[in-house]
């Protein structure tokens, strides 16, 4: 048995006893040798010392005397690469709220190596929160010249808003050094409140009651009546949040985007009877409204004449002791849009005549009587002065070139005169002028059946007026028409008579004027208990 620790040896050796030279590795990097003879027990610490110097070097090696192996010392390191990019999948290189995306790693180990225990952290930048993700994925050993892939799934949970974000992404080994580091940058669009409010329908055409006209979910609308063999439906539909579908009956609206919603056109064959149809609204959301317009087609047969009107408007009076007046004028042109832009009263039918001469308007009641057949139906509008003679009884239309002479007036007995030649199946006065309720024939109730069906009362012949007052004087600014007006247009039934449309306008007309407004009979014309019956569009 050898012995390394001997007495008689010195106590600090001679340097030949460890020979150290410099060596070239299989690389060409040039490596450090130690070779050891024996080594005396007092010179263990040189020994270690020369260990110590040589495990230091890069790829140091010390071969044992009479080994041909050397002992390595040291590490080759790995060599790693990574590159992490962003990707979510709607393409708009945003983090939308609800909305799940992924950083995606690509880790290359180039060393001589393998790369062990290899963990990738995932940190947003100081100050980010509200992402939910894993930070922390384990990849394990990447060999040398290996790689590995990995994903980390993200998504957020910001306030509303644009958020500008950063996600510092590492390469640690098992010993928590830090092998490589990449920062990656996206937006984030925050969470947005749910929108729980469905959209609004708001029917333009055909014309509904008002408190029907803004639909919201599911409602049944008052049923619509015509006699048209189809209805032409103009709607409006809105939403904050946009509009993604409108479907009329099933089939697509095609609507146009106009403003804070959309706007669509439709038109819808009728059949005999009742219809149903249907107007369905989604928005983005996915808030619908669906309802139902019910629309009756009826028989108008029953009417066969075609509408008239003739509208005098007198305001421009030649004669100072007759005020000029501010409102007829008005009130006759908004009539005209009235009837034909609702009621089938077609244009060329329709008479303006502002300011006329008493030969004018005796010249139109000419052309009326030639005109019209025993099927038709004349609206007169007469609105300006009136007088009232009370020794004769008599009342008078003053047109604009009237002076104190009666024979520039035109009389009650003389506008009956001109009505009786007239062979319209129905004549309907309106007279807004002071004392115009002289023009009936007594102030008793009008002969009417209320009984009896639109139909029946339409069947029979009547000449009948409707005065803004009896034997009162009016107000330039008229009450009375605004009224008159307002439930025209109101109006959502197909057929209104005038004895209907006269009840539903007298107390309002009561209340502010004081005034009782008249519904009669032209006195000394034929009626035969019929009405005047508004046929709307």
């Amino acid at each position: 048995m050898k012995r390394y620790f001997r007495s008689s040896v010195p106590a600090y050796p001679a340097m030949e006893d460890i020979r150290a030279t410099r060596t070239s590795a299989s690389s060409g990097a040039p490596s450090f040798c130690c070779s050891v003879r024996r080594i005396q027990p007092m010179n263990l610490l040189l020994f270690l010392f020369v260990m110590f110097a040589a495990a230091c070097q890069t790829h140091a090696q010390i071969r044992l005397e009479g080994s041909t192996e050397p002992i390595r010392f040291g590490s080759r390191k790995p060599h790693v690469f990574m590159h992490a990019s962003f990707s979510e999948p709607s393409g708009n290189g945003t983090l939308d709220a609800g909305e799940k995306a992924s950083i995606d790693i690509s880790i290359q180990n180039n060393g001589t190596l393998p790369a062990t225990g290899i963990v990738i952290k995932c940190v947003p930048k100081t100050g980010m929160r509200g992402f939910v993700m894993d930070s922390l994925v384990s990849v394990g050993d990447i060999p040398t010249s290996s790689s590995r892939r990995a994903s980390i799934t993200i998504s957020q949970e910001f306030p509303p808003g644009y958020h500008e974000c950063a996600m510092t992404v590492s390469v640690n080994n098992g010993f928590g050094n830090i092998l490589a580091v990449e920062e990656v940058d996206f937006g984030a669009l925050g969470r947005v409140p749910k929108d729980n409010i469905p959209p609004v329908i708001v029917i333009l055409s055909p014309r509904l009651e008002s408190v029907s006209r803004g639909l919201r979910n599911t409602q049944k609308v008052a049923h619509v009546v015509t006699a048209a063999t189809s209805l032409q439906i103009q709607g409006r539909v809105q939403d904050s949040g946009g509009i993604t579908m409108v479907l009329i009956n099933g089939r697509d609206a095609h609507p146009v985007a106009k403003g804070d919603g959309v706007e669509f056109q439709w038109k819808e064959q009728l059949r005999l009877g009742m219809n149903d149809i249907r107007i369905q609204a989604v928005d983005k959301s996915n808030n619908k409204t669906d309802t139902t317009i019910i629309v009756q087609k009826s028989d108008s047969s029953f009417i066969k004449g075609t509408y008239h009107a003739l509208i005098i408007a007198e305001e421009e009076y030649t004669n100072p002791r007759y005020q000029k007046l501010k409102r007829p004028a008005q009130d006759a042109r908004n009539l005209a849009d009235v009837l034909i832009d609702m009621y089938h009263f077609d244009e060329p039918n329709v008479r303006l005549m502002f300011n006329p001469k008493r030969r004018d308007i005796y010249s139109a009641f000419d052309t009326l009587e030639y005109k019209l057949t025993e099927d038709d139906n004349i609206l007169i509008f007469y609105a300006g002065h009136g007088l009232f003679e009370e020794k004769t009884g008599q009342g008078y239309w003053i047109p604009c070139d009237a002076d104190e002479n009666k024979s520039t007036w035109i009389s009650n007995g003389a506008i009956r005169d001109a009505l009786k030649a007239i062979m319209a199946k129905h004549v309907l006065l309106i007279s807004d002028a002071c004392f115009g309720g002289s023009i009936f024939n007594d102030m008793r109730g009008t002969t009417l059946n209320l009984e009896a069906l639109v139909q029946r009362r339409y069947a029979k012949r009547s000449r009948k007026a409707i005065t803004s007052t009896g034997y009162e004087e009016t107000s330039d600014v008229s009450v009375f028409m605004e009224v008159l007006l307002a439930a025209l247009k109101n109006n959502t039934e197909e057929y209104l008579d005038m004895w209907k449309l006269f009840v539903s306008v007298t107390e309002e007309i009561e209340t502010r004027t004081h005034k009782e407004p008249q519904y009669r009979s032209i006195k000394d014309l034929p009626d035969d208990g019929g009405d005047f019956v508004f046929w709307r569009k």
